[in-house]
């Protein structure tokens, strides 16, 4: 009965560990699914189990591993052996590690081979709970320091519990206290799982309540956006009208040879600063061209050099409102570092091309003042923000979304920023 929880422990930690990396294929049925942990479970039980050479055991479990990963996940092949054999690997060196300790300390590990499985899947867990954790990091300035308080905490004293209890159950001849032995080791394993699920939950809860916020900001912008092109598109319907009518008087004048008058009519039409004027234009793409051009007049306003070189069609693979917080937050941000940048020569260059079903955008501007490091790969210079700090981490979370690539370069006093996007 034992043997049958600390499997079913094993397979939720293999089916943890890989949704902290792939998206399960939704198309599969859920019967499809048990079907699969099934077989993986009867694999596990009657023929790893009588594997006794190490490296066999290894490397038949890995193999085993990734089939079950192939089916039930959408992952690229390198990526998913390298995972396969990572956890695959972690979990046999945490088992040597524990059977090193427990050997230490004094414990017979014959008869404690199942307290020894017990340790190795809480610090499995454990190991699995950091990764969750580090991705949670990955989208935030602030490190989650109490996460990790927690949980270092939680495994220990797990540990220390678990290990009392072994001890406790084997000076005891009673039978009651040996079922509560048992049923107390299967609660705490429950509630480190508990844990986990909880703090992976109060995560993803966080990091949609700050996308969401982020979401609702563009979702404004965007909505702006939109109005004015309208309203612009109106006004040149309405002067390709008025066009028509002035051009009748023009004739009118010309059929009279009253060429004074021409000239005179000619000359107040000049005279409105609105004659003329066309829709302004970036590209056929209404997220490019509706952002783009909204930055004209703040970059002209500053004195900003604002240039552009788009080629993307009307119609791209990706969201439009993922497309709207990697352009909007990129083209903030460059004009924010030229406003608080103290030279004269303040430039934002705006590259996007879209060719071989790939979106590659290159954006460089200047800046003069120091940048503030978040994390490992990005760069902020905001102070005042409300979401101070989320700019970046947003284009991270959307370049992530489509297993794009991000990079950011400075240089001279010129900061660049590399997006490639994918297609999914």
């Amino acid at each position: 009965m034992f043997i049958l929880v600390i499997y079913i422990f094993h397979f939720w930690l293999l089916h943890a560990f890989f949704n902290c990396f792939f998206v399960s294929k939704k198309h599969q049925s859920f019967s499809l699914k048990i079907i699969a942990w099934a077989c993986f479970f009867i694999v596990q039980l009657f023929i790893s189990s009588q594997i006794t050479y190490p490296l066999i055991l290894f490397t038949f479990n890995c193999f085993v591993t990734i089939c079950l990963c192939r089916l039930l996940y959408l992952a690229p092949l390198k990526k998913l052996l390298f995972l396969s054999i990572t956890f695959c690997a972690t979990g046999m060196l945490i088992e040597v590690i524990v059977s090193l300790v427990m050997q230490i300390i004094g414990d017979n590990i014959n008869s404690g081979s199942i307290l020894g499985a017990v340790l190795s899947k809480l610090v499995l867990l454990a190991f699995v709970h950091s990764i969750s954790i580090i991705q949670t990091q990955n989208s935030r300035r602030s490190p989650a320091l109490s996460s990790w308080i927690l949980l270092l905490f939680m495994t220990i004293s797990s540990i220390v519990i678990i290990h009392t209890l072994y001890l406790f159950n084997q000076t005891s001849s009673f039978l009651v206290f040996q079922v509560l032995s048992f049923l107390s080791i299967i609660l705490l394993l429950f509630i480190n799982v508990g844990f986990f699920l909880f703090d992976d939950k109060l995560s993803k809860y966080t990091d949609m309540k700050v996308e969401n916020s982020i979401l609702s900001q563009q979702f404004k912008h965007y909505e702006a956006l939109r109005a004015a092109k309208e309203e612009q598109i109106n006004f040149f319907n309405r002067e390709k009208h008025n066009l028509k009518n002035q051009l009748l008087s023009i004739r009118a004048f010309a059929l009279k040879a009253d060429s004074s008058a021409i000239i005179n009519f000619i000359n107040s039409l000049l005279k409105d600063p609105d004659f003329g004027l066309t829709p302004f234009s970036v590209c056929e793409n209404l997220i490019f061209d509706a952002i783009i051009s909204s930055k004209v007049n703040v970059a002209k306003n500053n004195k900003i050099k604002y240039t552009w070189d788009i080629d993307v069609p009307h119609c791209l693979p990706f969201n439009d409102t993922d497309l709207c917080v990697l352009l909007g937050n990129a083209i903030e941000n460059s004009l924010e570092a030229c406003l608080n940048a103290k030279s004269t020569n303040k430039f934002v260059h705006i590259a996007a091309h879209y060719k071989q079903n790939c979106l590659y955008m290159h954006i460089e501007n200047t800046y003069t003042h120091q940048l503030v490091k978040s994390g490992r790969k990005f760069f902020s210079t905001k102070r005042t923000s409300r979401l101070h700090g989320y700019g970046l981490p947003s284009i991270q979370h959307v370049v992530n979304k489509y297993d794009g690539v991000l990079l950011t370069e400075t240089k001279n006093n010129l900061f660049e920023l590399k997006i490639i996007l994918y297609p999914t």
